[in-house]
């Protein structure tokens, strides 16, 4: 039996505190708390009961978390989950997550999973609403998310099937609901809007920016852009095709061949595109080319086509933009075309990025209708495509003082026979 040489230290993970023992982490509750003290010094026994006696501390199934034998504790459960899903999870989730599980570790990570009710759940989802941070909808989608590490829990039989089961029946808090709020619906932004901010953007930004409205593309799509996930190989010069995040699937399919020698998918030949499985295919035509040809001279396949050390003279700056930093760029465009507006201009109203696409699907409908602006935003549903669209109610006002009655001569016939009776 290998002797205990010496004992693991409380240690603090953004709040949580945690013991290392033979190189897996045990979260014992909130960092500083009576009970992250009292589960750290039960841990410490725990430990030296196993080295003395030989029972079993940890259990590890295949591929799966290493998880405490016996009542695993909420910050535990949490841990498992994170580690269980954060290599499957996109960065997206991975950034909600982070912000919902410390909720319910601060309140409750020293509990039990099995002890945990619907009404300490509504008390982790309070705790939410009082933060201030998030809208009645996040608040939602975030207490539906910790709910869904409960049920993970249950189906690895970590926590009892009842307490997934009555957490399921939280019903989503309500239109009004006191003390939330609801953020305002995203609108588009009219072109000629667009147009009067575009003299005051950088270069790489306004190409951004006309990119994105051309295409009805999301904001993330247009920073996180690389060189190599631009074809422009094609058998037709007039397409190339843009495909997010083809370079690193490239990447990640190469190191898979290296490791095991063989490819999961054949290529038939190069021009293939339609055999990259599950992956957004964006036809660019000649604009498009037009405005991606300069920032695509001389960039390695992994590089940025649109990056702020292009205009940067700052070390700092990174290789891509992100959401911030391309959303703040355009308001600081507003603010500087406010503040040089003649005398009876009227103010450019204040603008982002993500309203691109919305201006891009209601452009399409109204040119195309509402089937084309589906298809180039890529949904699977009509319904999601109407969310983006706004000018329904100004269509269907002309349709009203436009429209021309085809029974009109019957309606009037009609209208003699009933004053005669």
């Amino acid at each position: 039996m290998q002797k205990l040489k010496k004992l693991p230290k409380l240690c603090n993970d953004r709040g949580r505190a945690y013991s290392s023992h033979k190189g897996v982490r045990h979260y014992l509750g909130v960092h500083g708390t009576p009970d992250a003290e009292r589960n750290y010094k039960k841990f410490i026994r725990d430990i030296i009961t196993h080295e003395l006696t030989g029972e079993p501390l940890l259990t590890k199934t295949k591929n799966e978390p290493v998880v405490r034998l016996g009542k695993i504790l909420v910050s535990e459960l949490c841990a498992a989950f994170v580690k269980h899903h954060m290599p499957r999870l996109c960065k997206t989730h991975i950034v909600h997550f982070n912000c919902a599980i410390p909720f319910v570790v601060e309140l409750y990570g020293s509990m039990r999973a099995d002890d945990i009710t619907p009404k300490k759940m509504r008390d982790v989802r309070e705790q939410m609403v009082a933060s201030g941070r998030f809208s009645r909808r996040t608040v939602n989608d975030y207490t539906t998310m910790l709910i869904r590490i409960f049920v993970w829990g249950t189906d690895e039989e970590m926590v009892d099937q009842s307490v997934a089961g009555a957490l399921k029946l939280i019903k989503h808090l309500p239109k009004g609901e006191p003390g939330t709020f609801d953020n305002p619906k995203r609108r588009n932004v009219a072109d000629e809007i667009i147009r009067r901010t575009l003299r005051f953007l950088s270069a790489t930004v306004a190409a951004m920016v006309r990119l994105q409205r051309l295409l009805g593309l999301r904001p993330g799509e247009v920073y996180n852009m690389r060189a190599g996930d631009i074809i422009r190989d094609t058998p037709d010069p007039r397409l190339w095709y843009y495909v997010p995040g083809y370079y690193e699937e490239q990447q990640k399919e190469q190191q898979r061949v290296y490791h095991t020698g063989h490819r999961k998918v054949q290529h038939k030949r190069q021009h293939d595109y339609e055999a990259v499985d599950e992956m957004k295919i964006i036809p660019l035509g000649l604009p498009e080319q037009e405005i991606l040809a300069p920032f695509l001279e001389g960039k390695r396949p992994e590089q940025a086509v649109f990056s702020p050390k292009t205009e940067s003279k700052s070390d700092k700056a990174g290789e891509f933009y992100n959401k911030n930093s391309y959303r703040t760029a355009v308001q600081r465009a507003v603010n500087r075309a406010n503040r040089s507006l003649s005398e009876g201009d009227k103010p450019i109203p204040m603008w982002s990025p993500y309203q691109l696409r919305h201006q891009a699907a209601t452009a399409l409908d109204k040119i195309r209708g509402s089937a084309e602006a589906s298809a180039q935003l890529d949904h699977a549903s009509m319904s999601t495509t109407k969310i983006y669209i706004h000018e329904r109610l100004e269509t269907r006002k002309e349709l009203a003082l436009n429209r021309i009655d085809p029974f009109a001569d019957e309606s009037a016939g009609l209208t003699d026979t009933v004053k005669n009776v």
